[in-house]
């Protein structure tokens, strides 16, 4: 079963998308744990895009593809804005208060605890995110 999606960067065309992601998790019939740890995913990897992703206000575009397979499932994500590898991210200090930690990261770092494998690459202009979570 496959999902895909070309969002513009946007919270309308993101809040359109989130609701088609979570359509199409629900028809799949995952498990809440595979369905929440995707979603939350989805939208942790996209608002990133949209909010960090570029200098311009021109209409950039995020590619969003899900597919679900018998033991894992891999959402891809694309999009041609700055060069960034959440990959490299260090991880936050959440042995602090919430009131003393720097804001950001903590995103990233959620997705990355929930997925099995995060994996980066840039290839023609464009920064390509896969994601798998197992189910």
């Amino acid at each position: 079963m496959e999902f895909s999606a070309r969002m513009k960067n946007n919270r309308v065309s993101f809040h359109k998308v989130s609701r088609d992601v979570e359509r199409f998790l629900i028809a799949a019939h995952l498990d809440s744990r595979t369905s929440c740890s995707v979603s939350l995913a989805f939208e942790e990897m996209a608002t990133n895009v949209i909010k960090y992703s570029y200098d311009d206000s021109l209409e950039h575009f995020l590619e969003i593809r899900i597919e679900i397979l018998e033991i894992c499932v891999i959402m891809t994500l694309a999009d041609d804005g700055h060069e960034f590898d959440p990959t490299a991210c260090p991880a936050p200090d959440i042995s602090q208060d919430l009131m003393s930690r720097p804001v950001g990261g903590l995103g990233i770092y959620l997705t990355a605890r929930l997925s099995d494998s995060m994996n980066y690459r840039r290839e023609n202009g464009k920064n390509i995110l896969v994601i798998t979570i197992g189910r």
